[in-house]
């Protein structure tokens, strides 16, 4: 079947999608951190998720390699002539507000595993909501269609499901199939509205009638792709927004602080009015450039590039990188012999991790966001949620254990793209 073409955008200066249902409702983060405990096992589980993620992922080879465009190639600490490299400070930017939607803490994978963020989304007319994973990794907006049972779609029986005969606007497309690594989804895909609070979007959106087992141990109905790709075909919905929109700004902001926001259209310049902005290289991917995971008296490491992804409640980092954090004296951690590395330790140590902006700015990362309480018998205490890994095809990835302690703002523009981070 031939592709069909995105319709027009509207939208709407009508009353904002409701937050009517229980449904959609996750526990705060702090309640996350579950009284039940967690594995080594598990948080292998979670690395395996991740890297999976990334089985295709590469880097871009263009830049030169002083730059450090390699996935693990080391270079010096950004100094501020470095940082100025990746200053986005050139690109204009429109400081305006946009639309904010809630977000809603869940457990990530496998269940109860960090934290992952749900927002509501209506797709299709009238609207059907579902819960979905805010996921700056991943293109594709999509959820499981109606038709799909639990044996071809592992969970679609505790999962909102959508259904496009039940849809005045939707209209079929093309067959779709999307490999994660950990697993194969096949999907069709349809153009329909999409609805973000008070924005409505006609889009292509996929109904899942084939995933894949670890789908059906994730604590949503679907994702909602907010990541970066040039030239992503399906587009994503709000690459659809801005091509049929002039005036909409691509822009998202994340605060995955106490009370976890979305703002799609803008950012809150007002309460972070000094935001250092950075260029994004590539073609694929929120990748930070020249930054640096670090701790009060661990030992001096060269900086990384990092991919920022909410969809990952694991960070997965240089075994380098965390063996400088994990090694320094007074601390009594264990670590793993095998891969990825696990650390445990005692619920009470005091890690003080530090993210090093391209800037130089350094933000502490809070110890409760990174530990678990262990129910494994063989490692008591709290396990870390960031890992170190040594497999050298993999990038580093901030997931939210780390970007939890940042006002992280993602643009598209015509004149660059760009990332903005602000301590919380």
């Amino acid at each position: 079947m031939q592709d069909f073409k995105m319709l027009s955008t509207n939208v709407l200066s009508a009353v904002p999608l409701l937050l009517a249902t229980a449904w959609c409702v996750g526990a705060a983060p702090g309640a996350l951190r579950g009284e039940s405990g967690v594995s080594v096992s598990d948080i292998k589980l979670g690395y395996e998720h991740t890297v999976a993620r990334y089985a295709n992922w590469k880097p871009d080879t263009a830049k030169p390699a002083g730059r450090g465009r390699g996935l693990f190639e080391d270079f010096k600490l950004a100094a501020v002539s470095d940082a100025s490299a990746n200053d986005a400070s050139a690109i204009a930017v429109v400081r305006k507000r946009g639309t904010v939607l809630p977000l809603h803490a869940v457990g990530g994978y496998p269940k109860m595993l960090g934290v992952t963020y749900n927002a509501e989304v209506g797709m299709g007319t009238p609207t059907q909501l579902f819960n979905l994973t805010a996921d700056t990794g991943s293109m594709l907006t999509w959820a499981v269609l109606a038709s799909c049972k639990d044996t071809d779609c592992p969970g679609a029986s505790t999962k909102r499901k959508y259904d496009p005969a039940a849809s005045t606007t939707s209209r079929v497309g093309r067959k779709d199939h999307e490999a994660y690594g950990d697993g194969e989804m096949d999907l069709t895909l349809y153009s329909d509205v999409v609805q973000l609070g008070r924005i409505k979007i006609d889009a292509t959106v996929g109904g899942a009638n084939k995933t894949f087992e670890r789908d059906g141990k994730l604590d949503h109905d679907g994702l909602l792709g907010l990541g970066r790709k040039a030239d992503a075909d399906p587009a994503p919905v709000l690459d659809s927004l801005a091509r049929e929109r002039r005036g909409f700004q691509e822009t998202i902001a994340l605060d995955l602080g106490a009370q976890p926001t979305l703002e799609v259209g803008g950012y809150n310049y007002v309460k972070y009015p000094k935001m250092k902005r950075y260029t994004v290289e590539g073609d694929e991917g929120w990748q930070l450039e020249g930054s640096s995971i670090t701790a009060k008296g661990a030992d001096k490491v060269d900086a990384i590039n990092l991919l920022l992804d909410t969809g990952s409640s694991v960070s997965m980092l240089p075994a380098s990188r965390m063996d400088a954090i994990m090694n320094r004296a007074g601390l009594k951690v264990q670590r793993s012999k095998d891969e990825p590395i696990v650390y445990s330790m005692p619920c009470d140590t005091k890690l003080g991790v530090q993210l090093v902006l391209p800037d130089g700015t350094q933000v502490d990362v809070d110890d409760s966001d990174i530990l678990m309480r262990s129910n494994d018998a063989s490692t008591p205490g709290c396990l870390s949620l960031l890992v170190g890994t040594t497999n050298p095809f993999v990038p580093a990835v901030a997931g939210t254990p780390l970007l939890q302690s940042l006002y992280t703002v993602l643009s598209r523009n015509p004149s660059g793209d760009w990332i903005g981070l602000a301590p919380l």
